[in-house]
Parts: C-alpha cells; structure tokens; sequence
C-alpha cells in the first residue's frame, strides 16, 4: 500500500514584517523595518458540514532564525505564543510586536500546542490518552528565506506523532455489544524529546505500562519501527484478547494507520486495512472509495488578490492586451488542490475502476457520457508514457507511476476529477494558488533564473531523463502554499476557456475593495484554458500570469491536470 506524506495545515501570515520588540524609534536604528507581522489561521472542510481545527485560546509557538544559521544559536525571537481569537478568527501574539529586518533572509519554526519551557527540545508524552489534541504534536520547518517583499508567509504544520484507529466489529458484520470494549496498546513509546532544529525524534522511551485509549476507538502514538513485543489487547469484563503486531509493522509520523477487529468468541481477527495521510478533524479532503494511489491535497485559504499582468502591453498567443489586464479578483472560499499533477498511476486507477464503460478507437480511449463518446485521452504506444491495456486491465510502464498523466484532453481530465468528487480549476483559482500571496511576475520574484529550483523547463533539462522530457513529480522545491510543479512540468488545463482562437478578455476591476468574486471565464464547447509552463518552454513562460488555451481534445506531451475539491 503506497503511504503519502501528510496534508499540510496551512497558517496564513498576513504580514508583513519581522523584527524586534523594541520601539519604533530604535527599530530604525537597529535595522527594523516599521511592518508588523500579523497572524490569521484557519483549517477548514472542504465538504458541506466545515469542521474547524483550532478553537478559542489555542495556540502555538514561533521561533525565528536569520537564514543560514546553525541550529538555534541566532534567535531573533525564541518560543513566542500565538492564541486563538475565535470570535475575531485570528491568532493573536503575546506581548510585544514581532517586525521584518530591514534587509536579509529570515527562517519560521513552529510547534504546536504551545509550551512556556521550550527551548530546542519539545518532550512528548502520549500516556495519558483522555485529551489526544494536547498531546497531538504539529510542526513547521518549511518556510525559509522569507523577507520583507514577502507579503504574505505560510507556516505549513505537519503531524509528527502517528494516529490508530480501530474499527471493532462481530463475525456478522454487526457492532452490538462491542461497546465496552477497553483497548490498550502495550510495549510502544510512550515518551521522547523532539528536537525543533531538527525534526528528529530523540531519547525515546518504551512504555513500562500500557497505553489506555478506553472505549475511545482511536489513539495517538510515538512512530516507531524497531520494536518488538508491540500489542493490541482487548478486554470486556472478565474476557480478554490479545494481538501481537509483526515485527515488520511500521508507524509513520503523519500517517493514520485503520483496524479492522473482528471479534470472535475467543479469539480476535486484527487486519490493517488502510494507511493514509492524517487529516486533522477530517478537515482536508478524504478519498471517496479505497485507493492505493490516494491524492495528497494542499489547502488554499481565501483572499484577494491581484490577477493578471502588470504590464498590459504583453501579448501572447495572438490575444489583445486587455486578456492580460490587472484586475482584483476575491475567491470567497477556501479549497483544497491536489499538490502534485496526477500521474498516471493515479489515473490508471481511475480507468480500471470505469472499465466496464470504456472503449478502444485506434489510440484514443473514449467513455460514454450523457450518450456522447467522449475522448479521454491517447494511448502512447511507442513510449508508454500513459496506461496502456494488458491483460483485461491498464497497467502502467514500470518507472512512471510517479510520471504526469500526459496525452488527455480536457474532458479526460474533467472526468477524472469528477471521479474524485471534484473538478478542475478555473483560471482565478489556478492563479491564486500559483501566487500563493506573491505580488511579482513568478512566485519567487522577478527573475525566471530564480524559478529552477521550483519547475522543469526547456532551458534545465534532466539529460538522464529516459523520455528526455517529463519529470516525475513532486522532486523540484514547492511554492510558498505547498503545491509542486505548479510552474512547470506540464502545462494545466483548466476548467474554464477561450474563445475560438482567441482569450477572452478580463474584466475591469481597479478597485481593492471591489474586486469581482470568484470570477470564471467562459465555459465553451470547443476550447478550455491552459495554465504554467512545461518542458517545451523556458521559465520566462512559466509566470503567474502568462494563459494559454487549446482545443478540448488536443493531447501532447505537455499538457497535464491537478483537480480541486471546492467547499
């Protein structure tokens, strides 16, 4: 079972600007600038019924550090208290205010729940089961090199503990009488040191009592993966039951690891029947069916933002000026986005899971929808860099589970989506994560030199490339919001479109405080826009702001698509 890294809980910092707490008249002289930095955070579902991770008075704590420093030997501020507002839906900074340098490269550290005596060290203790969200630790390393042109910063909180979760069941499939069934977890960690300048676990403990979850059916634990004699045991009254984990059995930070218990008169039935990514509060998107190639999603908060190019005088792709016109955009709600294009693994799944509603023209895979059929994509048969059909079932070319699903048109891409439970993104969404908070032309800054480390381009090809061109993704750096490859790769189509061989134009929105509200272009039958760069074009293509568009059932080789799950 392929096990993915957890979904990242983002925290917007609506900033601006780090530095000391000294007053305004010395921060000139010490080298301050004069922007406060301020916090606003939330996690929320991406489905009907939200669910909010952090409630009033939550809190967590920042450590700041010049770039380039080792360890903790530079603070600029050590261990400082954010707590949550819920009535103003903001984190609020204890004490005095924190300001950008005037010049240089700052890193974020954070941890959550927040603990006055931290220095290096944050001592984690799981034995007490009764409160899971005090003894849950979150962690931010991610956010680096930040300065005061960034007017917005993210810390991204991952899970450093693993959580279980069990699911008891009878010999017939029902759950009567299994409700006083105490669960205890024997011979795991139940103590350790994690250090925040190396996100290591350190001087970890083995439990000399059980861990008691109770009733509870779900528990935290310290990852581990050199332990023997781990067990579950189960008791109700005077029965008892107990199952010995293999040796083998690993627990991964940010991973959730499900059981299924099947209670028998004497003995019990133990099955792992999934691992996945934990998701706090089930507040970030959860696959709709069992997937051995689950999507990890990167949330995406609500904001303006300003859309378009700053320099109308661009033209591209035989489109007027005003397709580029600067306008202020608002996406009302957050959503979430797949951080990586889906690859083909990814999408092969999808294919055997509609097989039965499939059929085969020459290359092209065509499904029936609505009594069209509709072309989903073309099989590449001389290099294989898409599924291809063996055997009653598509299977994917050794080595490029992990490649961008290539050759589908926008309809393929749609479906897939849909499949998922979401769609593609329109334009507004696409360039709003891209932007991640960034006001230049790339979300690095000005300079296309700067956008290598983040996006596979003409001009840095990997010449050990077996098919020369595409890249497996998710290996180059992420934009500031947690999304890989949103720059560069392949290009994405989008849910909205064009006009026949032309871009439609942007609205005219000059106003902040005015801006058009999840704006979308028009959704033709012909042509769908495309967005960021590829291995077909150099970095200066691959801006916030550059469009393109296609024929709806254009396949190449540069061509992909990530989904969204709106709210």
């Amino acid at each position: 079972m392929k096990i993915f890294n957890t979904i990242p809980f983002l925290i917007i910092l609506f900033t601006s600007f780090l530095g000391s707490s000294c007053s305004h008249k010395d921060e000139a002289y010490l080298g301050w600038s004069d922007q406060q930095l301020h916090i606003k955070a939330t996690v929320a579902s991406a489905y009907a019924s939200p669910t909010i991770y952090w409630q009033n008075k939550d809190s967590f704590a920042l450590f700041i550090k010049p770039s380039g420093s080792a360890g903790f030997t530079s603070l600029v501020e050590t261990n400082r208290k954010y707590t949550y507002n819920s009535n103003l839906s903001i984190f609020e900074l204890q004490g005095n205010s924190i300001y950008y340098p005037q010049s240089g490269n700052i890193d974020l550290i954070a941890y959550a729940p927040y603990k006055n005596d931290v220095t290096s060290n944050y001592a984690i203790d799981v034995r007490n089961q009764a409160d899971q969200k005090a003894i849950d630790l979150l962690y931010s390393n991610t956010t680096k090199e930040i300065n005061k042109s960034n007017t917005t910063a993210s810390l991204s909180f991952n899970h450093q503990l693993s959580k279980v979760v069990f699911h008891l069941q009878n010999s017939d499939g029902t759950h009567t009488g299994l409700e006083t069934i105490n669960i205890e977890m024997q011979g795991f960690y139940d103590r350790a040191d994690f250090n925040l300048t190396t996100g290591t676990l350190d001087t970890k403990q083995v439990a000399q009592t059980a861990i008691s979850i109770g009733t509870a059916r779900e528990g935290i634990i310290i990852p581990n993966d050199d332990l023997a004699n781990r067990s579950f045991k189960l008791s109700n009254g005077a029965l008892e039951w107990q199952y010995n984990l293999p040796r083998l059995d690993e627990f991964e930070s940010g991973k959730l690891y499900e059981y299924t218990i099947t209670v028998l008169e004497k003995t019990i039935r133990v099955k792992l029947t999934d691992i996945s990514p934990w998701t706090l509060n089930s507040s970030a998107p959860v696959e709709g069916v069992t997937s051995n190639s689950p999507i990890e999603y990167t949330y995406i908060p609500a904001g303006t933002f300003l859309m378009g190019a700053p320099d109308t005088a661009v033209i591209h792709n035989f489109s007027p000026a005003n397709a580029y016109r600067p306008h202020w955009a608002r996406i009302s709600k957050s959503f979430y986005m797949s951080k990586n294009e889906i690859t083909v693994e990814q999408y092969a799944e999808f294919l055997n899971a509609i097989g039965g509603e499939l059929s085969l023209e020459g290359n092209a895979v065509k499904q029936e929808i609505n009594g069209n059929s509709i072309t989903l994509f073309n099989v590449d048969n001389s290099r294989k860099v898409t599924p291809y059909y063996d055997t009653y079932q598509w299977v994917v070319q050794p080595g490029f589970e992990n490649y961008p699903m290539v050759y589908v048109t926008w309809q393929g891409a749609l479906a897939y989506a849909q499949w998922k439970g979401g769609t593609l993104p329109t334009e507004a969404q696409w360039e709003y994560a891209y932007r991640a908070g960034t006001k230049t032309k790339f979300f690095t800054g000005n300079d296309a030199n700067e956008m290598m480390n983040y996006g596979h381009f003409k001009n840095n090809p990997n010449i050990n490339n077996p098919i020369s061109e595409l890249q497996p993704v998710g290996v180059k750096k992420t934009n500031p919001w947690g999304l890989n490859d949103i720059a560069g790769n392949v290009s994405e189509w989008c849910l909205d479109g064009a006009w026949i061989n032309e871009l439609p134009p942007y609205p005219i929105a000059n106003n902040e405080l005015m801006p058009l509200i999840d704006p979308i272009g028009p959704i033709t039958t012909t042509y769908a826009c495309i967005r960021g760069g590829n291995t077909s074009l150099n970095a200066q293509n691959a801006s916030a702001y550059v469009r393109n568009f296609n024929n709806k059932n254009t396949t190449n080789l540069y061509i992909g698509f990530r989904i969204v799950i709106n709210p």
